[in-house]
């Protein structure tokens, strides 16, 4: 497909209306009424027949303020030629149905997640090993992950085969930052690690804590406050804007912030059905493409602007930062090594070459590290817990911009080299 666009630097609302304190869903509802905001020119766009198009979403509207963003970013940049209607809250299919249901047709696009059905999906299921390569930090962490996981799903051969064998095209795939714990004891080395039972959300970071002698527990999220609450559980395992999102730091007592880089979160897709996507003019795919990049700029808004929210709860003093021992950072680095290096001989079927596709993620996850460190200029996370703290606070609103034009740059660039 041709880079059919002449691009125009726009400009956001989301930095500043964050450190205004306005939320991310006011944010996208200025985005789309601001009829003077700037947005991308597309070439063609005006021989476009009326389009449109059914997206399902599994999470609420008040939830999802990215996905709103996306489909008001692909009607105004198509003059209105493209609507997106959006089925909220799994009114057409669940989580676990998503992909299953857009390729049947149920929906034209939305939102998935594959590993709840890994026989559908081995080599993603497989793949989702590696999110324990994401860095932390925010919005660092969130930015590199989700650079790199859309790109390398676009590049990887294998990965775009399933899909296509399955009727589905891969429009993004969205990454979180390295999970941490919050605890209601302090678990800062091995020892007191040992026996604390640990809220862990799937295998992986079950895993994890194990490897440094806790007990994982699963729970799901729903159940998590009246278990931490009531002392069932010690831990959670978590984010920041989560901590305070779900009342964790409202729960009385003690609470502790154990910065502990855990696995990240590389499972959530943004697919459109197979037919739909090859029906479509290539400036009707191109500007779909350039709205994910979008979806994944004001994504990083909103899980930027719940972590400033859960800083402004350390600033308070309702929860106490712990930093974690080097015995208990090698204890976990030994065991993420462990899963890396042991991939290649657990690959499933359809993985025509393991190392070379975990070289391929590893080099996309250096690439986008440099690019948001070296060349959007934010940096790694901290060592220095207040220095984290400050860093959050601060306006990202140029960062976020930049970074929304160079992936919609990269996966372009991706989506020419894949075919």
């Amino acid at each position: 497909m041709k880079n059919t666009t002449i691009l125009r630097c726009g400009r956001t609302l989301l930095g500043g209306a964050l450190a205004l304190g306005i939320s991310v869903t006011a944010i996208t509802q200025v985005f789309a009424e601001d009829a003077a905001m700037d947005v991308p020119v597309y070439e063609g766009v005006e021989a476009l027949d009326s389009i449109k198009l059914t997206y399902a979403q599994y999470s609420a509207a008040a939830q999802s303020p990215h996905v709103q963003a996306f489909a008001d970013y692909v009607n105004k940049a198509s003059g209105g030629k493209i609507e997106i209607e959006v089925f909220w809250a799994s009114a057409l299919m669940s989580a676990s149905e998503s992909a299953k249901g857009i390729a049947a047709g149920l929906a034209d696009l939305g939102s998935a997640l594959p590993v709840y059905t890994p026989a559908d999906f081995p080599v993603t299921n497989w793949l989702n090993a590696l999110s324990n390569q994401f860095p932390p930090g925010q919005p660092y962490g969130k930015l590199v992950s989700g650079g790199a996981n859309s790109e390398f799903h676009v590049l990887n051969d294998d990965v775009r085969r399933e899909y296509d064998k399955n009727g589905l095209h891969i429009l993004g795939a969205a990454g979180g930052a390295a999970y941490d714990m919050m605890c209601n004891k302090p678990v800062a080395d091995l020892e007191q690690a040992k026996g604390k039972r640990v809220r862990s959300p799937n295998q992986a970071f079950a895993r994890e804590v194990e490897a440094l002698g806790m007990v994982a527990v699963p729970i799901v999220i729903s159940e998590v406050y009246e278990a931490y609450s009531r002392g069932i559980i010690d831990c959670v395992i978590l984010y920041p804007w989560g901590y305070n999102s779900y009342g964790l730091t409202g729960v009385g007592g003690d609470n502790y912030w154990i910065r502990i880089p855990l696995s990240g979160w590389m499972a959530t897709l943004a697919l459109v059905n197979k037919g739909v996507w090859d029906g479509l003019p290539p400036v009707a795919q191109r500007i779909l493409t350039d709205g994910y990049a979008t979806l994944l700029e004001v994504d990083a808004a909103q899980t930027l602007a719940g972590t400033v929210k859960f800083g402004d709860s350390v600033r308070e003093g309702k929860v106490q930062v712990l930093e974690i021992s080097d015995d208990m950072m090698a204890a976990l680095k030994a065991h993420q090594a462990k899963i890396v290096a042991e991939l290649a001989a657990n690959a499933p079927e359809g993985v025509t070459d393991p190392q070379q596709a975990i070289d391929q993620f590893m080099e996309l996850m250096k690439k986008w590290s440099d690019i948001v460190s070296n060349d959007l200029g934010i940096p790694a996370e901290s060592a220095d817990a207040n220095e984290v703290n400050d860093a959050w606070h601060e306006d990202h609103t140029a960062e976020l911009r930049a970074y929304q034009q160079r992936v919609s740059k990269e996966l372009a660039a991706a989506y020419a080299a894949a075919e």
